[in-house]
C-alpha cells in the first residue's frame, strides 16, 4: 500500500540516503532507487570535513546529474556546484532556536543568525531567516527588547547602509531613513515573499515600487487579491475562484514565478520626483541581485517607470531573456486577461 502511494506520488524514482558523522568527517550515502520494486539505479558515498558539510548538497546534485545524463552548460554547472555558505554552524543553530518559538529561543535565534550573516555577508538564507525571527519577535519579547532588535545596525546587510543617528537607520529595501515601524513592515513583506519564492526562478516580474496598501501586495493578500496582485494573476491566467490564497500562491510558486520591486517598501510620500530618484539609485543593486540571487530564465518589466532604465538591463549580462512589449515595459492597466500567459508561452529559444 505504501509502495503504491509512493509510486503515484513520486512516479518512478526516489533519492534516499544515510548520514553519519565520524570524527571531523561528515559522510552521506546517497542512492537513487526505483519506487516500484526498490531497485538501486545509482549509489555513491560523499565525505567532507565538518566545516565543509554544506558543500555536500552540490556534490550530490552533480553525482545525480552525471547519472541521469543531461548535458549542462558551464553556467548551469556553476549553479549546481554553488554552495550555500562555508559557515553553516551559526545558521543551523539560528534555525534550531527559531523553531522553538519561545522567548529565549527567539533571542538566541536572532543572535545566531546575525552571527551567520556577519560570517558570510552573501548568504541570503541567513538574512531571510533573520527577517522571520525579527517578524515573530514581538510575540515573544518585551517592548524594550524588540526596540533594541529593530535598531541593531548588523541587521541590515546592504554594505552601503549607515546608521544615521541613534533612532534613524537606512532601510535596505528602499534606501530611505526608516523608523522601527518601517523596518518591521519591510521585514514582514520580505518574509512573506520568501515564503513563496521558488527554488528555481523561471520568470521574474519586476516593477518599480511596492504597493502602498498591504492588500494590494501579492504576497500579503489575506482573503482576496486586489490591485497589482490581482492584475498579475489575471494576466497569467491563474484562477483565484474557489481557491484559498495559499493555494493560489503555491500555484504561482510552482510555476517558478516571482514578483519583485526595485523599491520594496511602500511609498507614503507620493512625491514623483523623490520616487524616481529612489528607483534610479536602486537599479545597480537590483541588477546585481538578479544575477547573483534570483538567476531567472526570463525578466518581465512592469510599469513605464522602468522604461528609461531598459538600456541598463540590456547592457548588463543578466543571463536571462528580457521580455518587453514593443520595446517597452508592460503597463499594469494594459496587461489584460491572459496577456502575459501568451507572451510566456513562447519557447525560451525564440526570445
Amino acid at each position: 500500500m505504501i509502495r503504491n502511494r509512493l509510486a503515484r506520488l513520486l512516479r518512478s524514482i526516489l533519492v534516499t540516503g544515510q548520514v553519519a558523522q565520524i570524527g571531523e568527517n561528515f559522510t552521506v550515502q546517497a542512492e537513487l532507487v526505483k519506487v516500484t520494486d526498490g531497485t538501486q539505479l545509482w549509489g555513491q558515498r560523499f565525505t567532507r570535513k565538518l566545516q565543509d558539510a554544506s558543500l555536500l548538497q552540490g556534490d550530490i546534485a552533480q553525482g545525480l546529474a552525471s547519472r541521469l545524463g543531461p548535458r549542462f552548460s558551464w553556467a548551469e554547472k556553476d549553479r549546481i556546484s554553488t554552495s550555500g555558505t562555508r559557515n553553516p554552524e551559526a545558521y543551523v543553530k539560528g534555525r534550531f532556536f527559531l523553531a522553538q518559538r519561545c522567548h529565549d529561543g527567539v533571542k538566541q535565534a536572532i543572535t545566531s543568525l546575525q552571527h551567520a550573516a556577519a560570517l558570510d555577508s552573501s548568504y541570503a538564507d541567513a538574512y531571510a531567516s533573520l527577517a522571520i525571527a525579527c517578524d515573530v519577535a514581538p510575540k515573544y519579547l518585551n517592548a524594550n527588547e524588540t526596540k533594541q532588535i529593530a535598531f541593531v545596525a548588523r541587521l541590515h546587510y546592504d554594505s552601503r547602509m549607515q546608521e544615521r543617528s541613534k533612532k534613524t537607520i537606512l532601510c535596505d529595501g528602499c534606501g530611505q531613513p526608516a523608523d522601527a515601524e518601517h523596518i518591521a513592515l519591510r521585514l514582514k513583506r520580505l518574509e512573506s515573499m520568501t515564503r513563496y519564492r521558488p527554488i528555481h526562478v523561471q520568470v521574474l516580474f519586476l516593477a518599480a515600487a511596492s504597493p502602498v496598501n498591504t492588500e494590494e501586495y501579492l504576497y500579503t493578500a489575506q482573503s482576496l487579491f486586489a490591485g497589482e496582485g490581482a492584475a498579475l494573476l489575471k494576466s497569467l491566467s491563474i484562477g483565484t475562484a474557489e481557491r484559498t490564497v495559499d493555494q493560489v500562491m503555491s500555484d504561482f510558486q510552482r510555476r517558478g514565478y516571482l514578483l519583485a520591486h526595485l523599491i520594496e517598501c511602500r511609498d507614503k510620500t507620493g512625491d514623483a520626483t523623490v520616487r524616481s530618484g529612489a528607483v534610479a539609485r536602486r537599479i545597480p543593486a537590483t541588477l546585481t541581485r538578479i544575477r547573483r540571487s534570483f538567476k531567472p530564465k526570463r525578466v518581465v518589466l512592469l510599469g513605464q517607470e522602468l522604461a528609461e532604465f531598459i538600456p541598463q538591463f540590456i547592457a548588463v549580462n543578466l543571463d536571462a531573456a528580457l521580455i518587453l512589449r514593443d520595446g517597452r515595459p508592460f503597463e499594469w492597466n494594459e496587461i489584460g486577461d491572459g496577456l502575459l500567459a501568451k507572451e510566456l508561452a513562447a519557447p525560451l529559444q525564440a526570445l
